[in-house]
């Protein structure tokens, strides 16, 4: 099932994941993390723009997401220009392990450079 508080997009020969309602705490739907994975593309950009609260669910889903791309021989960038969820990453060390970036066109040239 489609959630309307993301927006899939393909550009740049990736998919890029919008997610654009940042009051909601569960931003990052599981259904819509495997739909962006299992398009085929190699390339996925969650942009995490707005949002500064994931649940450890929600956070344990872009792990696996990541993971499962990856396995796949994919690459994986995060748009989190937002200080406390940025923190997050950094508290449980995810930083050290994904790409963050700090706009959709960090992303993208971080892509492009790989």
């Amino acid at each position: 099932m489609d959630d309307p508080r993301v927006w899939l997009r393909h550009q740049r020969n990736a998919v890029v994941a919008t997610y654009h309602d940042p009051g909601v705490e569960e931003a990052v739907s599981f259904p819509t993390l495997r739909q962006a994975t299992d398009t085929g593309e190699k390339k996925l950009i969650l942009d995490l723009t707005g949002i500064t609260y994931l649940s450890s669910a929600r956070l344990g889903g872009i792990v696996n997401s990541c993971k499962k791309l990856i396995s796949a021989g994919g690459k994986i960038a995060i748009v989190c220009p937002e200080r406390e969820l940025r923190e997050v990453f950094a508290v449980t060390r995810l930083d050290q392990v994904m790409t963050l970036c700090d706009s959709i066109e960090m992303a993208f040239s971080w892509m492009e450079a790989i």
